[in-house]
């Protein structure tokens, strides 16, 4: 017996051997420094679980696990290795191809192997559609069910996230109506939510519409961060002990995804929820990324929050440069922050600048670009925010596929001639118009002709939609795909636009014609595919453009750091007001884990910086939390003050225009 340290007390398998005896494993060991990383090469124990902190070597120890495993005879495709992290999945996958010249693994996130297999084998999905509603045409569906199911739009929408959180904990439902009706509303309209996939699959394995033991060796990475449904998949799909391994890596300190409805306690009770009080235990307390400095910090910080392991332990030499600084303002924390990015950007080092908010982000990027410095802004999780970019998002769907049902649904809830949605979205007109036939353009066209009658409010509101879509997709009628995407992601999507929203929209809808046209590219032009993997990403909240070249400068929020690391990271925008609490006034424990995993993104530089205060429209604009007596007028102008988070150590902050005089004097190497 032996403590595990995650605290729980857990037994050590002992009658596998802890190293294969091969002349092969041997030499993939030559080299790897720490014992405990060594095991996860080596172990042949069939339930393992690795307990590491950000930095641990795990990619590169999963690689040769992953060979160790082909090289002893398995083959590769019964081999799955999940990580939470798509950039992680391409590096691994091109890693092995091009050292071992022959096929790779399975490698990819737990969701897109589900999706893969529900395409092979149709019969599970039971006649459902793989067609994933976005939150706007969610809404819709809600609007439509309102009849069936009571409440307002609000109750709706809490219901349907406690259908997503059952779905995502393999609970049975409570309410069997809303569920029952959501069903057929996403049946009628051949669509599905993206949360349906996993539960499904592993619904269709105990049924056994779909095999299980799939894989003989599984491998997943970031355990804490997958729903309980994922972590029971695993099971499912792993062969069992006689064939090989499954072997699950994860921190709980590094749960950062509460809101996708994670599970971190799947990691610390693994016996629980695999059944088995039998596993080795592999704990690896080095840092191999980040210099000293920054990981004594990121202890400090975790310290702070109650971690629930040990500290991290540094193994790379050397001074980092570490600065927590502030400015006086917003305007000149982004001017100050361009100043220093501009010095060191013909450097050719990784810079990535991660930001509590996007308009922070996209301010910095405007700023950097005018000085000619290559910025990309990675805010894909966001992009249809606002409604002249859901409106070009789901014209363009329904150019790709005129016969997509949930896409026709939510362009005939559009507004014709102001740029809203109706609060109603239009669902008394919509439901008396297919209450005979499915939605179609054949229906559309008679409803224009007069053919067809609708009636309630928003009658007149829904024709002249369907007259709109009618006479744009005439005009788009024999047109190239290319221009297509040109034509109504183009700048005159924001006709509609009143002034607090044309900046931000323009923003939105420039990234998601970039990204568009990019996946475009890669389909040979087929609009219709790339309008699905489009729709995809942006439900996955997956970068719609794949990097090949790293830019000068990397700009993402917080959470699209994971996975990623970067010589020289910038924290900007770290204000306590631009982080959440709850209703009681508390500070989430997850906003402090997010700041360790961003801090420890961070090789040789990390920069945290926060403004003490910005102009209130702006801050009202972008909802920045605001508290008593922190609102004052400074020089005529509104304002409002803002403080340093309790969960960065305040020891040692300076100002950030003495800290810029310094970096340009002399840049850190």
């Amino acid at each position: 017996m032996t403590q595990s340290p995650l605290g729980r007390v857990i037994v050590t398998v002992s009658h596998y051997p802890k190293y294969m005896p091969v002349e092969s494993v041997d030499h993939l060991l030559e080299g790897i420094e720490g014992a405990a990383t060594r095991e996860l090469v080596a172990s042949s124990a069939p339930f393992i679980r690795v307990v590491a902190g950000p930095g641990a070597g795990k990619t590169y120890a999963l690689k040769l696990r992953v060979k160790r495993r082909v090289r002893e005879g398995m083959d590769p495709k019964r081999i799955f290795v999940g990580t939470f992290t798509r950039a992680v999945a391409r590096a691994l996958t091109k890693d092995f191809s091009a050292e071992e010249n022959e096929e790779p693994p399975v490698v990819g996130t737990l969701h897109k192997l589900a999706l893969g297999i529900l395409k092979d084998h149709p019969a599970a999905l039971k006649g459902r559609i793989p067609m994933f509603l976005l939150r706007h045409e969610t809404e819709c569906m809600l609007a439509d069910i309102g009849p069936d199911v009571g409440g307002d739009m609000n109750d709706r929408k809490n219901w349907m996230k406690q259908l997503e959180a059952d779905w995502s904990r393999n609970d049975p439902l409570g309410e069997a109506a809303f569920e029952g009706a959501v069903d057929r509303w996403l049946r009628s309209h051949r669509a599905m939510v993206i949360g349906e996939v996993v539960p499904i699959v592993g619904h269709g394995i105990e049924t056994g519409d779909i095999p299980g033991g799939l894989f003989d060796e599984v491998v997943v990475d970031e355990f804490q961060d997958l729903t309980k449904a994922e972590q029971d998949l695993i099971r499912r799909i792993w062969s069992g002990p006689e064939a090989g391994s499954l072997v699950v890596l994860g921190d709980d300190d590094q749960s950062i995804y509460a809101f996708r409805h994670a599970h971190p306690e799947g990691i610390r009770g693994w016996h629980e929820n695999f059944g088995t009080a039998e596993f080795h235990d592999i704990a690896i307390p080095e840092n191999r990324r980040s210099l000293p400095d920054i990981v004594d910090l990121a202890n400090s910080m975790m310290q702070t929050l109650g971690a629930t392991k040990g500290p991290m332990v540094p193994v790379r030499a050397g001074d980092a440069h570490v600065a927590k600084i502030y400015w006086n303002t917003l305007v000149e924390e982004v001017s100050g922050i361009a100043d220093a990015i501009q010095a060191i950007s013909t450097s050719g080092r990784a810079i990535h600048v991660l930001v509590t908010r996007r308009f922070v982000g996209h301010d910095l990027r405007r700023l950097l670009e005018n000085r000619e410095v290559s910025a990309t802004t990675s805010f894909h999780e966001e992009l249809l925010a606002t409604a002249a970019v859901k409106r070009a998002f789901t014209l363009l769907s329904v150019a790709a596929n005129p016969t997509s049902r949930f896409a026709l649904r939510a362009w005939l809830a559009f507004h014709p001639t102001q740029d809203r949605i109706p609060s109603d979205r239009n669902y008394e007109p919509y439901t008396t118009l297919i209450a005979e036939e499915d939605i179609g353009i054949d229906l559309l066209q008679r409803l224009v002709s007069g053919d067809v009658a609708v009636g309630g409010t928003g009658s007149t509101l829904l024709k002249h939609q369907a007259e709109l879509l009618l006479e744009r997709l005439a005009a788009l009628d024999g047109v190239d795909s290319e221009a297509v995407v040109q034509d109504v992601l183009g700048g005159n999507a924001l006709a509609l636009c009143d002034e607090g929203t044309r900046v931000e929209a323009a923003r939105d809808l420039s990234e998601l014609r970039e990204g568009t046209l990019s996946i475009l590219e890669s389909n040979e032009g087929n609009l219709r595919e790339t309008m699905e993997e489009v729709r995809y990403r942006i439900a996955n909240r997956i970068p719609l453009i794949d990097l090949e070249d790293e830019p000068t400068v990397e700009i993402m929020t917080l959470y699209g750091a994971k996975g990623l690391e970067a010589d020289i990271i910038f924290l900007v925008g770290m204000a306590d007001e631009m982080f959440e609490r709850d209703e009681d006034g508390k500070y989430d424990p997850e906003d402090g884990r997010l700041v360790y995993v961003a801090v420890t993104r961070a090789r040789d530089i990390l920069v945290i910086s926060r403004p003490q205060q910005m102009d209130y429209s702006v801050a009202r604009r972008n909802y920045v939390r605001e508290s008593s007596g922190q609102v004052r007028t400074v020089d005529g102008a509104k304002v409002l003050n803002l403080t340093h988070p309790n969960f960065v150590p305040a020891a040692g902050t300076q100002r950030g225009d003495e800290w810029r005089a310094q970096w340009l004097g002399s840049p850190p190497a």
